[in-house]
């Protein structure tokens, strides 16, 4: 199986024009590594335990605290991304963690796969138009540029590219927090609900 995730694969990557797509990269690379470390090392924003999976430990505090960052934010300031762009090796300091990251990719891919042979319900199960009772709220944008709507009433997530006609399909949150290829955007939507809930 070809690799999912290479150096050269982050780097072309990482040069990547588009506005804010390296910062929400670099995000998502150390919240995929962070959720590697373990649960005391994620509380104290360090590493304890060598065992070759999450931060190593010159990067523990600063990984930590950095994806702690996106998680809430879904962005990274100027000074976060400089540092995972800074050189390590003749590369961005983050592609040092490109085989962890591959093994991530992998084991989504291989849930991923499971899900549609396994679940086929795992597809978009309401269909609703502009004129339900509650209208969708805009969340944002994906890396890849799709819309990304939520309704409270409904709880379903929507993800459509803004060209798709009035109708278009939607899933409940549960549903899509176990599809890979929605990790983005329910990333997005619990961010939503949480500052909802903090109100």
């Amino acid at each position: 199986m070809a690799k999912l995730v290479t150096k050269a694969s982050m780097i072309e990557a990482l040069n990547d024009p588009r506005p804010g797509f390296q910062a929400r990269y670099i995000g998502k690379a150390l919240v995929a590594i962070f959720n590697n470390q373990t649960e005391d090392e994620k509380s104290a924003n360090s590493v304890d335990t060598h065992n070759n999976i999450g931060f190593a430990g010159c990067d523990g505090k600063n990984g930590c605290i950095t994806a702690k960052y996106f998680i809430k934010h879904g962005t990274l300031l100027d000074w976060m991304v400089d540092n995972w762009m800074s050189d390590w090796r003749d590369a961005p300091r983050i592609t040092k963690y490109h085989r962890q990251l591959n093994e991530v990719a992998e084991r989504k891919a291989a849930k991923a796969e499971l899900v549609n042979r396994e679940a086929p319900q795992c597809t978009p199960i309401y269909t609703h138009d502009q004129q339900v009772d509650e209208k969708h709220v805009f969340i944002g944008n994906t890396i890849e540029g799709n819309d990304v709507y939520f309704s409270i009433k409904f709880s379903e997530v929507i993800i459509r590219h803004g060209d798709l006609g009035p109708e278009y399909k939607a899933m409940d949150l549960s549903t899509a927090d176990r599809i890979p290829a929605y990790d983005e955007a329910t990333l997005m939507v619990h961010r939503y609900i949480n500052l909802r809930h903090n109100k």
